[in-house]
């Protein structure tokens, strides 16, 4: 079950005629392309090895909240919010950086290069393992880390970090 289509579906029975409307506009005006990795200048010799956003998982409490607000109308910014910004969160990762894209109104990022992250370590929850889903937290040493939160197939993303820093060795 695709979880995008359901919540589209859930939007589209739920909000009135002028919801829908400036859901749609903020979505054509704000939203990412669909993938970010689109629109990344990539570095001479780079490759895309993964680009994967979180899962729904990372704003759950948010969602919960929303949900049951939603009884009384007022939660659905909240949803709307939740998948706002999950449509544009991604996580990069190339053979030579990680990189992280954010935003709802405007876009961030925040990148290392493979050469520079000192630990990776990974996590993830008991229902964060039923759903293959977990954490990647990426150090440099220095006081900024990225944590990768909520992403399918965690443990292959983490490996193919180590795998690009073997090959720069």
């Amino acid at each position: 079950v695709n979880i995008d289509i359901l919540i589209s579906e859930y939007f589209y029975f739920t909000c009135s005629l002028s919801h829908k409307f400036i859901y749609l506009v903020s979505m054509c005006i704000y939203g990412m392309p669909s993938s970010a990795a689109e629109s990344m200048v990539l570095l001479e010799g780079e490759q895309i090895e993964h680009d994967v956003r979180p899962a729904w998982s990372k704003w759950g409490g948010l969602i919960t909240i929303s949900l049951i607000a939603s009884l009384f109308l007022i939660g659905i910014i909240g949803l709307v919010y939740v998948y706002l910004a999950r449509s544009n969160h991604r996580y990069i990762i190339t053979n030579q950086r990680v990189v992280e894209a954010s935003g709802v109104l405007g876009t961030s990022t925040t990148e290392y290069r493979i050469s520079d992250i000192r630990q990776i370590q990974t996590g993830a929850t008991t229902f964060e393992q039923l759903l293959n889903q977990g954490n990647v937290q990426i150090s440099t040493g220095t006081l900024s880390d990225i944590v990768l939160n909520g992403i399918p197939n965690y443990q292959e993303v983490s490996n193919s970090i180590r795998e690009a820093q073997k090959e720069l060795e």
